[in-house]
């Protein structure tokens, strides 16, 4: 399938269209290779963050919890990440467990 494509700004929105689709499907993968391969996994958040930093793509809010953005390691409950609510800053803190980083969301 090969598509029309008339100046930059329209190639410009076609690859960032093509690269935002594989980085959904990096994250299925991730998602679903995570309890056989996680080494596999952590490989696929690996290629999804090089995509994120070679097309400055912006990722949603559920895309930027599914993994730590200090060592990429894919997210999977009570496996690779800690989820506590911190009632003073009426914030949830979510903590890696394999590099400590911690990433606060504050609840609105």
């Amino acid at each position: 399938m090969k598509a029309i494509i008339k100046n930059k700004s329209q190639k410009k929105k076609f690859i960032k269209s093509v690269v935002a689709e594989s980085i959904s499907l990096l994250l299925k993968e991730a998602e679903n290779n995570y309890l056989k391969h996680p080494g596999r996994s952590n490989s696929y958040i690996k290629m999804l963050w090089n995509l994120v930093k070679k097309y400055k793509i912006k990722l949603t809010d559920d895309q930027k919890l599914s993994f730590c953005k200090k060592c990429l390691a894919y997210w999977m409950h009570n496996e690779t990440v800690k989820v506590a609510f911190n009632s003073k800053l009426n914030a949830f803190c979510f903590i890696c467990s394999k590099c400590g980083y911690k990433k606060i969301i504050r609840k609105k």
